[in-house]
């Protein structure tokens, strides 16, 4: 076979499919103990090795041993909590591990060769980027199986991509994917892009226990229901455990005790054999019902005849059916997607197969469904054509005369810059790939110099491994000739080497260079809080009657939007993918801030609101963009699930809270309180831990490492003195490792992207930047009023806004060092 050597997976809740891509095309896998496509997602102890037998073989090995079996472990992805298999610990990657290992196995004697390279299908709602831990616990998997490259594939984009009955979807098409699976119903909004590209649109939905698995479940309750009395009772209960160990007639009260045990451990072994017996059968009957109208079949010896027909499968799964179809219309509401406006709706899963399910889409939505050549592999199918697509070519728009950033239209949540291919003071052609990239997907972007010009590279604005965005410029280029800074191979903050044959004359100088003024913007009134938006040519800001603003930065005239009008706003946050901005929601009482509100940063529409009677102060996202916290400075602060608006937990206080700020794994709230403690609360298992900060803790930061913790005080000494200092803490430990004295009240604070850097503002109209290396003051930025707002930009330590209580925003280019 020509090529490297592909393998391309899809592990669903109720079979694992898998194939082998190579220079000579695609080839499916087959279970070599079974000859099936169809690989069985379940994991079983080898009682010889100890290790874990996947597919076929665990299920042979659950007749004998139930408790030594597991399936369905794919809602246990990501947790902490391992999975008890025959008396041992698992945790659920490793479940996903053994089936990787064994459709590698397959792949490597199909191909010849060894198979290190994965592209793995994974739940459309899995969050994208690195922030979800089931995406993470994937890719371990797929490590723990030998398969050291790992891309991941949202399935709904594969299954849209597999070979259809009838024409191929076509650029612009919005498509609305039915996944009606074996453990799980999920549904999710895929959208051709005009340039090539296609990905999920907005979030996608799942429904838990909507599957084969329950249907399996409700076939089988009947047919329990129309056995006769007592069938079953020579395969359960003491008649048939309790015999061979009742311990009787020994004498020996501990040997009856012993053996009552051991006839309870084997009464609940035959219960679950009994009940994997019933699903299988009721399996087959679902089967046979894709295909025919009737189905009718013998359980046991002496037992009637169980016949079901479609009809009556239709009537036992409507209520299953009606919760998918709400759901699916819940998914169009949200995205503000019109069931006319979608190119099509594509069922797959094992039960789309069922005639009646068709039939029922195609009244909810007005057209019948479209279906894949091949709905069981059409997953993996579709996945092979996802990764054969190659690297996308990216191309921006012609530079203008003189310095221009390049920005390219990159897919939502951006991709990691891998390495440059070009270096400063270079000169580019039309159309050479500058840079490649690498999406949270593992697809892998190229972007090219514009199509119709050449120049000069005058600067590279991304480090390898930086995660890059359609808002930002990671290039700046100019016509050629033109002066151009000198090239260099170096990180810019290393030390200038000494020319050869001399000896460095010592610690490099202290910088010259010194902050420059890059532009203003206006608020309109008082700025409380500033947030850049993922990509960093974007910020907002909030405060004031004004509400929430929000300012472009690219070149050009001032570009702004009014998101939050009409009453009092005072914090503003973006959440980590950018597509949604947390700020305060106007009441209708005299504009007093009562509750949180989400906005869509394209559209600035309200999209779910959070009631808060004592008002809200402040609100930031979880890392990962599922958890909302919103304190209200009075009462409890309040945790929020983002997606639903549902309330999950509230931490009370008993002064006022005036900070809030996650830790990067997003498993502790640290709050600021006016009594005089930094509270630590841990997520999981719920625990609270206090920091002494001896007077009122007034603003919070941690560091994007997570290494700091920075708690801006206010303490009033004997004699009416009052100082101000920062107190730096280790989150982990509670250690206080620095106290920044500052004789004016300290009204912001914020670490650098890269956690080298501390920034303070304060009431005497200055901003104070310190190393964290040392909590040295390095710099300091004058300003002409108070400054009560600042943030760095999200791509390292080298641009910061602040604003003022007059509402001026300046951005600030600060030098290397």
């Amino acid at each position: 076979m020509r090529g490297v050597p592909v393998l391309v997976a899809d592990i669903g809740s109720a079979h694992a499919r898998g194939a082998l891509v190579t220079g000579d095309g695609v080839t499916v896998l087959r279970e070599p103990s079974s000859g099936s496509r169809l690989w069985p997602s379940a994991v079983a102890l080898d009682a010889a090795g100890g290790g874990l037998l996947a597919g076929t073989p665990a299920l042979h090995r659950r007749r004998l041993d139930p408790e030594a079996y597991r399936h369905d472990f794919h809602r246990d992805l990501g947790r902490t909590h391992p999975l008890w298999i025959g008396g041992r610990e698992f945790p659920a990657r490793s479940c996903v591990a053994a089936l990787l290992a064994a459709l590698r196995a397959e792949a490597e004697r199909l191909a010849g060769t060894r198979v290190y390279s994965v592209v793995l299908a994974c739940p459309g709602h899995y969050l994208s980027g690195t922030s979800d831990p089931r995406r993470n616990a994937l890719r371990r998997a797929a490590r723990e199986a030998g398969l050291t490259r790992t891309s991941l594939v949202p399935a709904p984009v594969a299954a849209a991509l597999a070979p259809l009955d009838g024409p191929p979807f076509e650029p612009g098409d919005t498509v609305l994917v039915y996944d009606l699976g074996g453990g799980t119903f999920d549904t999710a909004l895929v959208y051709f892009h005009p340039g090539g590209d296609v990905g999920l649109k907005g979030y996608a939905m799942t429904l838990d226990f909507h599957g084969g698995a329950d249907v399996d479940a409700l076939i089988a309750a009947d047919v329990r229901a129309g056995l006769p009395d007592g069938l079953l009772d020579s395969f359960s209960g003491a008649g048939a455990a309790g015999a061979p160990h009742g311990g009787t007639g020994t004498g020996d009260a501990n040997a009856a005790g012993t053996g009552a045990a051991e006839a309870g451990a084997a009464e609940a072994v035959t219960a679950a054999q009994v009940g994997q017996f019933l699903a299988e059968f009721a399996r087959g009957i679902k089967h046979r019902l894709s295909s025919a109208e009737e189905a009718s079949d013998v359980l046991l010896p002496g037992a009637p005849p169980y016949t079901l027909s479609r009809e009556g499968l239709a009537g036992m799964t409507a209520e299953l059916l009606a919760a998918t179809v709400a759901c699916s219309r819940r998914l169009l509401e949200a995205d503000g997607t019109a069931p006319e406006d979608l190119a099509g709706v594509l069922v797959t899963g094992g039960l789309s197969r069922l005639p009646f399910v068709a039939d029922r889409l195609a009244a909810a939505f007005g057209t019948p469904p479209r279906r894949s050549r091949d709905a069981q592999l059409a997953v993996v199918t579709g996945a092979a054509v996802w990764r054969g697509r190659g690297a996308r070519r990216l191309r921006p728009a012609a530079p203008g005369a003189d310095r221009t950033p390049l920005a390219w239209p990159l897919p939502p949540g951006g991709a990691r810059l891998e390495r440059w291919l070009t270096v400063p003071g270079a000169r580019f052609r039309p159309g050479q790939p500058l840079a490649l990239l690498r999406d949270a997907d593992g697809a892998q972007w190229r972007l090219e110099a514009p199509a119709f010009s050449s120049g000069l590279v005058l600067g590279l604005h991304a480090e390898p491994g930086q995660l890059v965005t359609a808002d930002e410029w990671p290039v700046t280029v100019g016509p050629a000739p033109a002066p151009v800074p000198q090239a260099r191979t170096t990180n810019p903050a290393d030390p200038p080497k000494p020319p050869p044959g001399t000896a460095a004359a010592g610690p490099p100088p202290e910088p010259t260079a010194s902050p420059r003024v890059l532009q203003r913007r206006e608020h309109g009134d008082r700025v409380q809080w500033i947030a850049f938006r993922p990509g960093g040519l974007e910020l907002a800001t909030a405060g004031g009657a004004t509400g929430v603003r929000v300012h472009g930065l690219r070149m050009g005239p001032p570009v702004r939007r009014d998101i939050v009008t009409g009453g009092e706003a005072v914090s503003v946050a973006y959440r980590a993918d950018g597509r949604l901005l947390c700020g305060t929601l106007p009441g209708p009482a005299g504009g007093a801030a009562v509750t949180v509100g989400l906005y869509d940063t394209g559209s600035g529409e309200l999209v779910r609101a959070f009631n808060r009677p004592e008002g809200a102060r402040q609100a930031v996202f979880s890392p990962d963009g599922l958890i909302v916290a919103a304190s209200g400075g009075k009462g409890p602060v309040r945790l929020y699930q983002a997606e639903t608006g549902a309330l999950l937990q509230g931490f009370p206080h008993p002064g006022m809270v005036r900070g809030l700020a996650f830790t990067p794994d997003g498993q502790t709230l640290a709050t600021a309180c006016a009594d005089g403690t930094v509270r630590l609360h841990d997520l999981v298992p719920g625990r609270t831990r206090h920091l002494v900060a001896g007077g009122e803790a007034r603003w919070l930061a941690v560091s994007p490492d997570g290494q700091w913790l920075a708690a801006a005080t206010r303490h009033e000494h004997p004699g009416g003195r009052v100082t101000c200092p920062v107190m730096v803490y280790r989150p982990a430990t509670g250690e206080l490792v620095a106290k920044i004295v500052h004789t004016a009240a300290v009204d912001c604070l914020a670490f650098s992207a890269d956690s080298s850097l501390l920034a303070t503002g304060s009431g005497d109209c200055r901003v104070r930047i310190h190393s964290t290396g040392d909590w040295v003051r390095r710099r300091e930025l004058p300003h002409d009023h108070p400054v009560w707002a600042l943030a760095f930009a999200p791509d390292g330590a080298s641009l910061l806004a602040t604003g003022t209580h007059t509402g001026t925003v300046t951005l600030w280019s600060l030098p290397d060092g």
